[in-house]
């Protein structure tokens, strides 16, 4: 899992302990699944309301200034 091994980079790189299980009382992979999940979630979501908007004949707004 590439989160897995990105995980600790930073603590690493600054020797700091930091122990998941101690702070949250969970295994770093329980909080990695937990996260990607959530962020999963959340992409569906949004999907899920652009499809409802396309189908509702919806068009997303322009970016930029307003034309007046």
């Amino acid at each position: 899992m590439l989160v897995g091994a990105l995980s600790g980079v930073l603590e690493g790189l600054f020797e700091i302990d930091y122990l998941f299980h101690d702070i949250w009382g969970v295994s770093r992979v329980s909080l990695e699944v937990f996260t990607l999940g959530t962020v999963a979630l959340l992409l569906l979501v949004g999907a899920a309301c652009v499809t409802v908007a396309r189908r509702q004949g919806h068009a997303p707004a322009a970016a930029g200034p307003a034309d007046s």
